[in-house]
């Protein structure tokens, strides 16, 4: 299962995110409480007549961030639904996010059952976060594990600007390839926005390229890292799933993987992409990987 995601996220959850994430831009991300209507009122709007998704508690707030003309507000409450073989009660994360002024999202509820794609009660909702913001949308990752475990799944929420929210589940994928992953999912949704917003797709670049991957993209158009028929014939409407390696090579390390695209109705493969990650070495004299060296056809 993805090994040491849960990991990856509640770190990625505790540094400043924003002040990282949403380049050339002030960002605000402060501890405020939003204002909040009663909870059973909010529930029942987020979640119709489903009692199992509505918050049973006061909804807490993780995240209030002012970025890019948006304002977004994390929220968590206890639900009502049991995590199997435990004493502990799931989550909800209720989303809200305006745009120059506008709402777009009121307390929309992410659940495990979202984030999952459909009902799971061994699996409680773990760290969500804000990972990054472009012109276009707000991308929100959320995982759902076994308590106290890295056994589980994630899925990336994309709020954009136009009001519409696309769940782009995350393949399976290991230590620091989930990078490779996150870039490719935000960076086609870029791609099939309308019409598309050049600085938002440096934006995704940046946050997860080195400056050579970068000039890569300049050089040879956002199209060039998917292959032809992805970007032809199925207008990158594919699912992805990534097979990593690791190549030792006269004492360095290369880490590299590769990208394949599939066909979302028949499950097939229809191309591949390999993707290769700058290592960096810190105090102690390991490599970490955290940044995407260049994408090229295998």
């Amino acid at each position: 299962m993805m090994k040491n995601r849960l990991t990856t996220f509640a770190a990625r959850l505790l540094l400043p995110v924003l002040a990282a994430t949403c380049l050339l831009t002030a960002c605000r991300n402060t501890p405020k409480q939003a204002p909040q209507q009663p909870v059973a009122q909010a529930a029942a709007q987020s979640a119709g007549r489903d009692t199992t998704l509505q918050p049973s508690a006061e909804p807490v707030t993780q995240q209030d961030t002012t970025c890019c003309g948006w304002h977004v507000v994390l929220q968590t409450a206890a639900n009502n639904t049991q995590i199997r073989g435990t004493n502990l009660r799931d989550s909800t994360l209720l989303v809200t996010i305006s745009k120059n002024g506008k709402l777009l999202f009121d307390r929309k509820p992410i659940t495990t059952r979202t984030v999952l794609g459909g009902e799971d009660d061994t699996r409680q909702l773990g760290p969500s976060f804000v990972s990054l913001i472009t012109n276009t949308t707000v991308y929100i990752i959320a995982g759902a594990y076994v308590p106290d475990s890295d056994d589980g799944f994630a899925s990336v929420f994309a709020f954009s600007r136009n009001g519409s929210l696309s769940v782009y589940p995350m393949p399976e994928s290991y230590d620091y390839f989930d990078i490779a992953t996150e870039f490719y999912i935000m960076y086609t949704h870029e791609n099939l926005q309308r019409p598309v917003d050049r600085p938002s797709l440096q934006k995704v670049a940046r946050e997860y390229g080195t400056e050579a991957f970068v000039r890569q993209l300049d050089k040879d158009g956002p199209l060039s890292i998917y292959p032809p028929i992805v970007a032809g014939k199925y207008h990158l409407d594919v699912d992805f799933s990534v097979y990593t390696e690791t190549l030792e090579e006269a004492g360095n390390i290369r880490e590299w993987a590769n990208m394949y695209f599939y066909d979302k109705q028949q499950q097939r493969s229809v191309g591949s992409m390999r993707v290769e990650l700058a290592g960096e070495k810190n105090e102690y004299n390991d490599i970490g990987y955290n940044k995407i060296n260049r994408i090229y056809a295998p």
